[in-house]
């Protein structure tokens, strides 16, 4: 009898050793799912202890039975007992595994849930989560989530973290649940929508130039193409209406060539050929998008944040490598080349006064930065760029961001001995007159320009 029930034993041990490893299994993976921030999600841990009761009862009913059949020496009615016990327990494992993984199925709903009302801003929501049902309670209940205490609910698959949140998501989705960003393009947009990180749209064009494969190595179509690709200093484009995007020699800037189905393209070339007033017209060949440093765009931020009227306007400049012109020419690092030393670093005061045509004139109010409305008076500054092709002229000019404050307006041609704007102000605009047949802004803070756009145009020799 002794060696029976050892043997029970063993039976109801392995039973009860194969339901907790289904327990575990189930709540095994990534157990700080809990803790992701976006979504502020506490759940309860499923108890079980109300199936967990019917089992144990079912095993003692069981056993009761065994221990009769061995009173009345029915040594196959203990055997069919035993048989009927084991039974039992593996049907008490597979329930609660079933309840553990509906349980699993509701807090993943959940989650969604939570994380498009943060999206969409329902704080009266988001004050509240609903709790999983625990220690046999038969309906949830809503209260605040800091007056509870957080805990685990694994999931057993894999995840990824969206690189634009930082959210970890279930491997099974290709879009992030908290900000909707695509898992492949996060930075995408919907055709048509001209804002950065929409999150629907999937490029899935391969990133290399000239290549139609489908994206299905990060986001190129084999290795060879991103290797390929980053030899030429080239990224893969992260938004619709991009053909291309070279990274500046520092690294720390981008330049995006753009294509006709760019929302902010059709634009800039209107304005561009419509303000040239002057004989002849322009022709735009190219439009670059200009991605600056982080530091030069948190600078300008800044400074516009506090003096405002901020407008765009061109500047016209001199060039020495053929980055633009030539579409398999990279941004150099010369400093003699005016046009990549303003990609890296901005518009610098301490090269005022160098451009091409300075001999001609002084600086006509200071040692400023100078800007103008009129895309055919940068172009008298952007000879020093010029590419001959044909029977054209190739030239380069930026579309920038200009803050000009409070601005102190002039007709007057020159204002000799002027360093800075007059006090109260911070700018100076030449306007339209006698003295001068082109307004021009002139500011006297590298913080208060920041180059938007470079425009690739010819015009007839």
């Amino acid at each position: 009898d002794e060696d029976e029930d050892a043997i029970l034993a063993a039976v109801l041990a392995a039973s009860r050793a194969e339901y907790h490893a289904q327990q575990s299994r189930a709540a095994g993976g990534h157990g700080d799912f809990a803790s992701v921030d976006p979504t502020r999600m506490h759940m309860d841990s499923w108890s079980g202890e109300s199936e967990s009761r019917d089992r144990e009862h079912n095993c003692e009913q069981q056993s009761h039975e065994r221990g009769m059949a061995r009173m009345g020496g029915d040594e196959d009615g203990e055997l069919q007992a035993a048989m009927e016990l084991s039974l039992a327990e593996s049907d008490a494992v597979t329930a609660e595994a079933a309840t553990y993984g509906f349980l699993l199925d509701e807090a993943v709903a959940e989650s969604m849930q939570i994380a498009e009302a943060e999206v969409a801003g329902d704080d009266q929501f988001m004050g509240h989560v609903r709790d999983v049902p625990s220690h046999g309670s038969q309906a949830p209940s809503l209260q605040p989530a800091a007056a509870r205490e957080p805990s685990v609910v694994g999931i057993a698959t894999p995840r990824w973290d969206c690189a634009k949140c930082t959210f970890q998501n279930d491997d099974s989705h290709g879009r992030c649940a908290a900000c909707l960003a695509d898992r492949v393009a996060p930075f995408s947009v919907l055709p048509g929508d001209g804002h950065v990180g929409g999150g629907a749209a999937v490029l899935m064009q391969c990133g290399l130039p000239g290549c139609v494969g489908p994206r299905v190595h990060r986001d190129y179509c084999c290795g060879d193409h991103e290797s390929k690709a980053l030899a030429r200093g080239l990224l893969a484009p992260a938004v619709h209406g991009v053909e291309r995007v070279f990274v500046g020699s520092t690294g720390e800037y981008a330049c995006a060539l753009l294509t006709k189905a760019h929302p902010e393209r059709a634009g800039l070339i209107a304005q561009f050929v419509d303000s040239w007033r002057k004989p002849g017209r322009p022709r735009v060949e190219r439009i670059y998008s200009v991605t600056p440093a982080l530091e030069m765009t948190e600078r300008y931020n800044r400074y516009a944040a506090a003096v405002g009227n901020c407008r765009r306007r061109f500047h016209g400049t001199s060039m020495e490598c053929d980055f633009a012109v030539d579409l398999s020419a990279s941004p150099c690092t010369s400093p003699r080349c005016a046009v990549c030393s303003i990609l890296s670093h901005g518009f610098m005061l301490r090269h005022a006064g160098s451009g091409p045509n300075m001999h001609k004139r002084n600086l006509r109010y200071g040692p400023g930065l100078y800007f103008s409305a009129t895309s055919g008076k940068s172009n008298d500054y952007a000879v020093g760029s010029t590419r001959r092709r044909r029977d054209r002229e190739w030239r380069v000019v930026f579309a920038a961001s200009v803050a000009a404050g409070r601005a102190f307006c002039t007709q007057e041609g020159e204002l000799p001995g002027i360093t800075r704007p007059p006090d109260g102000h911070d700018s100076i605009v030449g306007e339209v007159g006698p003295n001068l047949n082109y307004d021009e802004l002139v500011v006297y803070s590298e913080d208060a320009a920041l180059p938007q756009f470079l425009i690739v145009y010819s015009i007839a020799t």
